[in-house]
C-alpha cells in the first residue's frame, strides 16, 4: 500500500494492516509502565514476621508492614 491508501484508512483497517505485517500499531513499553511492571513483579514480604507481603481474609494478625526482598 502507497501512502495515500494508508492515509484514507480507519483505525480498524490500519490495525488489520499492522496485524498482516506483524508490526505493532503502538507500543505501551513507556518507562512507567515498565517500572509498575517490575514492582508487581517483586517479592514482597512482611518485615515483621517474614510472611508473605499481605493478608489472608480472616486473618487475625496485625497490619503487616511488607517491603519489597532485595
Amino acid at each position: 500500500m502507497n501512502k495515500d491508501q494508508l492515509l484514507s484508512l480507519t483505525l480498524r483497517q490500519l490495525r488489520q494492516e499492522a496485524s498482516k505485517l506483524s508490526v505493532p500499531l503502538y507500543s505501551r513499553k513507556t518507562k512507567a509502565v515498565l517500572a509498575l511492571k517490575r514492582w508487581f513483579k517483586e517479592d514482597w514480604k512482611d518485615v515483621r514476621t517474614g510472611k508473605a507481603g499481605g493478608r489472608k481474609k480472616g486473618e487475625k494478625r496485625g497490619t503487616p508492614y511488607c517491603r519489597p526482598s532485595k
